[in-house]
């Protein structure tokens, strides 16, 4: 079965899912923004189950406000 992965990030908190639609979900974890290093390690240890096993296809990131903060970036 292939899923789905999504991801909220916010400035707060970052939510992970897995899924194969809106609703059958397999698995969501919720856990504090800390550090950039930190977090992306978090969210890449959810992931990283389901990459290894070849059963995940695609992931999608929803960010409030900037996500590229070098402000000489063309936007």
């Amino acid at each position: 079965m292939k899923l789905f992965g999504g991801i909220e990030a916010g400035g707060t908190k970052f939510v992970c899912l897995v899924g194969n639609g809106p609703d059958q979900l397999v698995e969501e974890k919720r856990f504090p923004t800390t550090t950039p290093d930190e977090t992306i390690t978090r969210v890449i240890e959810f992931f990283s189950q389901y990459a290894n096993r070849g059963e995940l296809a695609a992931v999608g990131i929803a960010a409030c406000g900037p996500v590229d903060l070098n402000l000489a970036a063309k936007t």
